[in-house]
């Protein structure tokens, strides 16, 4: 699809919407990088969001909050001997979890599901699920039940522990030794405990300085009643992180091993997140999923343009939306929308370009039930002014260079958006250009829809058969705009 088309007709706002309502980074991804599908896959898209849609009505979203993006550590891991730290494999563990419950979520039943399909392909991945929940804590740290070793160890070092401070409290309590301390506390520097000694009475207790205050009047002395006992501890604490790394080593292979499971229920877990966020947007602007044809027709029923429906945010905007029935029927090519400023017919012509977009991309549509769409393969879009001083184009001449553009990929499959045609000129020689383009736009058999203000053009739906005239609405009493399309009359 063009990508003039796409920023001309604000597609880049629905991306935002649509991740507006992911809750997971593959999810948002996914939305981020929508883009019109081949025609041959938006069906099987619409069906996926409808069966969706239903499961979100019966049982709300599936839960795949703890999904999380693996990329990086399983790109970490591909060499042999490598390791993550534990947070990682944490992020690891809930991605297994969320495919566990996921797979729980959608029960196989008697009736075909796509989404039960998908569901069964996620790999549960108990046996390392086990392992790493029996490793792992809720805030990534190593537990003693990880290895018999580890376990052992830390029991040892927190005896040790125990043992040093009950040594110093002893000390601190001699009454002997009670002007020594410049206060009974039990402290530390460069893990090995210490006591805090007044500089003047550094002879009165035997041991190791380690450091002391800015003002020098406070030295941190290790006594020697607790050398080697802190001399255990260290060695302890350094059995202690070479057995965590061996068993961080260990994890990190049962991950390798499983790395292409991971990756691909990243890939289905993600999938589910978008189809969730677009069941949400769905439900949220009331769309349906039209019946698609093969006629090269519209029949766009009480059509609202989602941006007029939700908020950047994705909540309801204030107001309701006025729908439109955006008609173009098999046996007419163009349509002509005429009538006064403000009276919406911009608004309509950019609702027709962005839901097909939408439903090429697989989305359903803000419009009543019944209505018929063709998946045209292309759409152009010539929609606001593309003056430009810096390349030197007039408003002219801007329109001039994008039907150019339009004329030279245009076919029988295309649709063709034009906005306030045969503009920026002279009336006269400006709606025989526009005649020019929509005749030759038709012999090529694309469908057209155009906004005017000229009545030649006007004229041209009124006398060509294959053309339709249809008129912005108003209340006569008021003049104020209604925001419909009366068929068969220009405005």
């Amino acid at each position: 699809m063009n990508e003039e088309t796409l920023r001309v007709l604000e597609y880049d706002k629905v991306q935002v919407l649509l991740t507006g309502f992911t809750s997971t980074e593959p999810g948002r991804e996914l939305a981020q990088g929508l883009r019109p599908l081949p025609v041959a896959e938006v069906g099987e898209t619409l069906a996926e969001v409808g069966e969706m849609m239903a499961v979100l009505d019966l049982a709300g979203r599936p839960p795949v909050g703890g999904a999380r993006d693996l990329r990086e550590p399983l790109r970490q891991l591909r060499a042999q001997g490598s390791w993550i730290p534990a947070g990682e494999l944490l992020e690891v563990l809930s991605s297994i979890e969320t495919a566990q419950a996921c797979r729980r979520f959608f029960p196989p039943g008697e009736r075909p599901s796509r989404l039960v399909d998908q569901a069964l392909q996620l790999a549960p991945l108990k046996e390392l699920g086990r392992e790493l929940r029996a490793s792992i804590g809720p805030r990534g740290e190593i537990l003693d039940s990880a290895s018999f070793e580890l376990g052992e160890i830390r029991r040892e070092t927190v005896s040790t522990r125990g043992r040093i401070r009950r040594t110093l409290e002893s000390l601190l309590a001699t009454e002997s030794l009670a002007g020594v301390f410049q206060e009974r506390l039990v402290t530390d520097r460069g893990g090995r405990y210490v006591v805090p000694v007044r500089s003047d009475h550094r002879g009165q207790l035997k041991g190791f300085i380690h450091d002391e205050s800015a003002s020098g009047q406070t030295l941190y002395l290790e006594p020697t009643a607790v050398l080697e006992s802190n001399n255990r501890l260290q060695s302890l604490l350094r059995e202690e992180k070479r057995e965590e790394e061996k068993i961080l080593r260990r994890l990190a292979e049962g991950v390798r091993r499983e790395g292409l499971a991971l990756a691909t229920n990243q890939q289905i877990l993600a999938r589910f997140d978008f189809l969730a966020a677009v069941a949400s947007f769905s439900r949220q602007c009331r769309a349906t999923i039209p019946q698609l044809t093969t006629e090269p027709l519209l029949e766009l029923r009480g059509a609202r343009h989602p941006l007029l429906l939700l908020n950047p945010d994705g909540t309801p905007r204030a107001g309701e939306a006025i729908p439109v029935d955006l008609l173009l029927g098999a046996e007419r090519d163009t349509l002509v929308i005429s009538g006064p400023n403000t009276g919406g017919k911009t608004v309509a012509l950019k609702t027709v370009g962005l839901l097909l977009l939408m439903v090429r991309s697989g989305l359903p549509l803000p419009c009543a039930e019944g209505s018929r769409v063709h998946l045209f393969a292309r759409v152009f879009a010539d929609i606001g002014d593309e003056q430009s001083i810096e390349a030197n184009l007039s408003t002219f001449s801007g329109h001039l260079s994008r039907i150019r553009r339009i004329l030279a990929e245009a076919d029988g499959d295309s649709l063709v958006l034009l906005d306030e045609a045969g503009t920026g000129t002279d009336p006269a020689e400006g709606g025989a250009l526009a005649l020019a383009v929509l005749d030759t736009l038709r012999q090529r058999g694309a469908r057209t829809v155009v906004t005017t203000h000229l009545n030649l053009i006007k004229g041209y739906a009124h006398l060509q058969g294959g053309v339709d005239n249809a008129a912005v609405e108003f209340d006569s009493r008021t003049l104020a705009p209604t925001y419909r399309l009366h068929y068969g009359i220009p405005g």
